[in-house]
């Protein structure tokens, strides 16, 4: 679709991190409330051989949530980096806003 301006609008970088962003966030969450309700961010001293089985299914399902909002954080400073570079490289201004112009 083309914008005000007539120039083909594309989704943006901006929008990819913002988006990483939050889902980096929503990850880490799930990941730390799924350790604290099943309680394997403490593990157990001694643990009997169906405790250690509970701390392995359970670390099996939090290890990958970790990885994935790990890699997310990664992915959303990328993307964070190549924004601050655009802009960087732009003279460190954004656009005129229209509406700050009066409309003109």
């Amino acid at each position: 679709m083309a914008g005000p301006d007539g120039a083909a609008e594309g989704f943006g970088v901006r929008k990819v991190a913002v988006g990483l962003i939050v889902l980096a966030g929503l990850l880490t969450a799930v990941g730390m409330v799924h350790g604290v309700a099943t309680g394997i961010g403490v593990p157990y001293p001694d643990p009997t051989p169906d405790q250690a089985a509970y701390e392995r299914y359970h670390l099996g399902i939090s290890k990958p949530l970790f990885l994935a909002s790990g890699v997310a954080w990664l992915l959303a400073g990328a993307c964070a980096a190549a924004c601050a570079g655009r802009w960087l490289l732009k003279g460190g201004r954004g656009e005129p806003d229209a509406a700050a112009d009066g409309g003109a």
